[in-house]
């Protein structure tokens, strides 16, 4: 076997070897908070008190104050999270993992306000006795 040959070879053998192995994380595939859903969400009705906020990062949610969507959760605490939007980009499921299981996840919808400037909302549409809950981004 010639040195040219024997390179050959091994490079086959290498690239049997890359070819077999599971590049998956944790047995499942690697999801995370879509890019334009990550910052702090402010809760938006200024005919009450409320006053439930949302921080999205990577690959957690924070959830603060009062969100009736998310009655339930813990607070205060950055909870894994990831989301899947729909073909549109602009609507999608939230998932979020509280107390080491991963929960129903909760739909959403991404638009911006009319007006100038235009401001980037976050709705949780309604769910059974739930109705709609708005959020505007207050950062990125």
């Amino acid at each position: 076997m010639t040195v040219t040959q024997s390179k050959r070879a091994g490079l086959a053998v290498l690239v049997l070897l890359l070819a077999s192995c599971n590049w998956e994380s944790g047995g499942r595939d690697y999801k995370w908070v879509d890019h334009d859903l990550r910052g702090t969400w402010e809760h938006n009705d200024p005919t009450s008190r409320i006053d439930g906020q949302l921080v999205l990062d990577y690959e957690t949610i924070t959830i603060t104050g009062i969100v009736a969507h998310l009655r339930g959760f813990t607070r205060n605490i950055a909870l894994k999270a990831y989301t899947e939007d729909a073909e549109d980009s602009k609507t999608g499921l939230l998932y979020i993992k509280d107390r080491g299981i991963w929960q129903s996840p909760v739909s959403y919808r991404r638009w911006k306000s009319a007006g100038h400037p235009k401001v980037e909302m976050l709705t949780l549409p309604a769910a059974g006795s739930v109705s709609d809950e708005t959020f505007k981004r207050i950062e990125d």
